[in-house]
């Protein structure tokens, strides 16, 4: 997870990846009566993500000559969190396109 928050934080602090982004802002899905939607869902992750990524991006540039400690005593559990919400995104992402089109995907997305 270390390895994965770390090369994502670099490349976007690089500019060569974006976060993730998301359709609607956090105002308007609390504005919504159920969250329970796959667009609603992705949409938080990507939210989330995006929060992540950026928060560790500035602290990590912010911190260049203390980065071991700051990662590794500060700021694990973040660390952690967007490595998880990275791959929780790209698992819905690709479960979403594999299932699109189909009676399950049609079901879930009519309750």
């Amino acid at each position: 997870m270390q390895k994965v928050s770390k090369e994502y934080v670099e490349d976007y602090s690089k500019g060569k990846v974006e976060p993730p982004k998301a359709k609607e802002t956090k105002q308007s899905l609390f504005a919504k009566k159920s969250i329970f939607d796959i667009d609603s869902l992705m949409n938080l992750i990507k939210l989330r993500e995006g929060a992540l990524l950026n928060y560790l991006s500035e602290k990590t540039l912010n911190n260049l000559n203390n980065i071991f400690n700051m990662w590794m005593l500060n700021e694990s559990d973040n660390i952690q969190d967007l490595a998880m919400n990275y791959g929780e995104r790209v698992c819905l992402e690709e479960s979403i396109n594999s299932l699109k089109g189909t009676k399950y995907f049609n079901n879930f997305q009519n309750k």
